[in-house]
């Protein structure tokens, strides 16, 4: 799909709720939505418009239908001002948006339905936003177009699939081989040097490598990074994908990391930068000491630029302190 600009919004976490998010439903006279504040941000910014939205996870806080009727209603407002369809838009599950207990919201409750039904809000959503089914595994991937004729792959993976048994753990934080499978198949992924390979994005929820200082082990309680985080950062590498986008921890950081196959039988380290963005609109509370913000992904010949800034529903947050890092990646096409 052909972009008409290279930079791509990111948004996480913006948990559209009645009583966990930030943001107004609609503009008041002091306060705007979360899509008229971006749009304002990036108006300031002297950035016409945008290609394409990524959104990872956690749409919701209690996976219910009116919530996610609030997502779509924010993807329709940007999908308007930035004259977008809904090819033009990706989106991932977090643990907020699957309903595996009566209380998704709260972390630790053991999960008690691992039917279709835990999944029947976001796939309404997900049929309503695309006008077609979600695969099994509520994935996605594109492939796009940007106006310098770079070529991008992007997928969004679900991180909530489940690996236990009822009235267990809750498993949060677990992709599997299958759907990691299906990705190379459907995005005809390989590594063949010969082919030519586009720059590739995951997208997913949950975090890639840990980046709490410290864990706590509690009873009830699961750790920061995918259970299966050893086979993830493997398939990563093996098949060349440059960038990873999270959310999840409500706190953005940006690092990259040098992996090898089968080190030290081979010297070829491939370089995956893992971007992660703090939540986007969820209330005061439940972001520790930090405000609203969002990512921008700009695509060039030669380099990828991910910026995050910071932003608010009253623009309180003077000009010169919204930027919160902005990182270049270096990408030689093959």
């Amino acid at each position: 799909m052909q972009l008409h600009t290279p930079r791509i919004l990111w948004v996480s976490d913006p948990h559209f709720s009645a009583d966990h998010h930030d943001f107004p439903p609609t503009n008041e006279q002091s306060k705007f939505s979360l899509s008229e504040s971006l749009r304002k941000d990036l108006e300031q910014q002297q950035i016409a418009n945008i290609g394409a939205i990524l959104i990872s996870g956690d749409l919701t806080w209690r996976a219910t239908r009116p919530e996610f009727d609030w997502a779509r209603r924010f993807i329709e407002d940007i999908m308007s001002w930035a004259k977008l369809t809904p090819a033009h838009v990706l989106v991932c599950p977090g643990n907020h948006d699957l309903a595996f207990s009566k209380e998704p919201w709260t972390k630790g409750t053991p999960a008690t339905d691992l039917s279709a039904n835990s999944s029947a809000e976001y796939t309404h959503f997900y049929e309503t936003l695309y006008e077609v089914k979600p695969n099994n595994f509520l994935s996605c991937g594109r492939r796009f177009c940007v106006p310098d004729g770079m070529i991008v792959d992007v997928v969004s993976l679900n991180s909530s699939v489940l690996q236990q048994v009822p009235d267990a753990f809750q498993g949060q934080g677990y992709l599997g081989a299958p759907q990691l499978d299906e990705v190379n198949r459907t995005m005809k992924w390989s590594r063949d040097p010969k082919r030519p390979k586009a720059f590739r994005v995951c997208m997913l929820h949950h975090h890639v490598v840990p980046i709490i200082h410290r864990e706590h082990p509690e009873l009830g309680t699961s750790a920061s990074v995918v259970h299966d985080a050893g086979a993830l950062t493997r398939w990563l590498t093996e098949y060349e994908v440059n960038l990873v986008l999270r959310g999840h921890m409500h706190l953005p950081s940006f690092i990259k990391e040098k992996r090898a196959l089968d080190y030290p039988k081979q010297a070829e380290w491939h370089e995956i930068a893992v971007a992660a963005l703090g939540s986007s609109g969820v209330d005061a509370t439940h972001r520790p000491n930090q405000p609203n913000n969002y990512g921008i992904v700009e695509f060039a010949r030669n380099q990828v630029v991910v910026s995050v800034r910071r932003i608010s529903a009253d623009d309180a947050i003077a000009n010169d302190q919204r930027l919160v890092y902005s990182s270049t990646l270096k990408y030689e096409e093959p």
